[in-house]
């Protein structure tokens, strides 16, 4: 498809012709190359720290991570997004360390790989170049040979990627899916917030509005996510509704960054535990996004009135156990990441803005969609920092005793 990039649906081609089309298959596969993520922080945190125990440590609170668990039992491309995206970080501090070229070379194409799995890795080569640049600072021919690296290294992936859609469609263009979403998710979100609509309603006036400005037949918006014109006109109609919204639609992007924070999405768990949990979750979906924003505005009790009545009140007891200690698991690895970007920020400011930047701008970019989902591929890195942050707070005990 236009909207699809090849990556994830290859993956699920090959674990079908190893298997015979059985899902099962696929799952299992995930859950193996969920491990080899787990096998990734502990080598990433040996580098940093050169602690086997606390390296062994932060690989164990990957392994036993239960959002990350849970995402692995999902036909999404998380899983293999995140382990792309894992390779990705280990190669390139590899780099910062030794200053090899050939790890920039390996870390752009593993860059190239994730963009390819999903696109919304896109423009994280920005990023990588600030760091590239800061870290060889004086060092102008080393910084240019680098980042001539780095750049040919990811975009001769994607190159025959940009050719088949050429052939195929005659545009140049990685996936429609940016363009789809900022009409039919970024503008339906202003659009619902404004009219005091649901989502699934203000997506259908944003489809009808298109259709009658832009003369789209019924027939043919069906298939809009594999035109690149017609999403190109859903991505113009939608950027001028931002645009006139402004305010409104930066408190919502507000709103979806710090909703991905949140532990765990009720709904999504109780889909996953219950028989009863995909239609009786459905109707709770909403809830958070709705309570946070109304907490951005400072109606702090109705917020919390709302949440309670419609998590706790309409689901069992058993299961709100379940779920609050799971809340209570991410809590602690939020409290030890932020002593482990304190570590790096006294110890090692590069690797400190490199995995700040890595976590904002994965959780900045889905912005009004902003869900926890969208925070499995840096979930390694939160959980490497808390794995850091319990050997620094030790280490500071230790050094205070002697």
């Amino acid at each position: 498809e236009a909207a699809r990039t090849p990556v994830y649906p290859l993956f699920i081609a090959f674990t079908y012709l190893l298997s015979g089309y059985r899902n099962w298959f696929i799952i299992l596969s995930q859950c193996f190359l969920d491990a080899l993520v787990a096998l990734l922080i502990f080598s990433s945190a040996l580098i940093l720290i050169k602690n086997v125990h606390f390296s062994f440590l932060t690989g164990l609170l990957y392994s036993i991570h239960p959002h990350q668990a849970l995402y692995t039992t999902q036909i999404l491309s998380e899983i293999l997004f995140t382990l792309l995206i894992a390779f990705f970080l280990v190669l390139f501090i590899v780099f910062l360390k030794r200053k090899l070229k050939v790890f920039i070379a390996l870390s752009g194409i593993f860059l190239g790989i994730a963009i390819l799995t999903r696109p919304i890795a896109f423009y994280f080569f920005i990023p990588i170049l600030f760091i590239i640049f800061l870290e060889l600072k004086r060092k102008t021919k080393l910084i240019l040979q680098s980042c001539l690296i780095f750049l040919f290294s990811f975009l001769i992936v994607l190159t025959p990627w940009y050719m088949r859609n050429y052939i195929t469609y005659r545009r140049v263009f990685l996936s429609t899916i940016g363009n789809w979403n900022i009409g039919y998710y970024n503008a339906a979100f202003v659009t619902s917030f404004k009219e005091k609509i649901s989502l699934r309603e203000a997506q259908s006036v944003i489809e009808q509005q298109v259709k009658r400005r832009y003369g789209i037949s019924d027939e043919d918006y069906v298939y809009a996510t594999d035109n690149p014109e017609i999403c190109g006109e859903i991505a113009s109609y939608g950027f001028e509704i931002i645009r006139e919204n402004l305010g409104t639609y930066v408190f919502l992007h507000s709103a979806g960054f710090l909703h991905t924070f949140i532990p765990i999405e009720y709904a999504f768990l109780y889909k996953i535990f219950s028989s009863k949990g995909v239609s009786q979750a459905r109707e709770a979906d909403p809830v958070t996004k709705k309570a946070l924003s109304s907490i951005l505005r400072g109606k702090f009790i109705s917020s919390i009135k709302t949440v309670f009545d419609e998590r706790f009140r309409k689901f069992p007891f058993w299961f709100s156990i379940i779920w609050f200690s799971f809340v209570l698991f991410q809590l602690f690895i939020y409290f030890f990441a932020i002593w482990g970007l304190k570590y790096f920020f006294k110890n090692s400011r590069i690797i400190f803005l490199l995995f700040l930047m890595t976590i904002l701008y994965f959780l900045l970019i889905p912005g009004p969609v902003g869900d926890s989902r969208f925070r499995v591929p840096v979930e390694p890195v939160i959980i490497l920092l808390a794995g850091v942050g319990i050997y620094s707070m030790r280490k500071t005990e230790k050094g205070r005793k002697e």
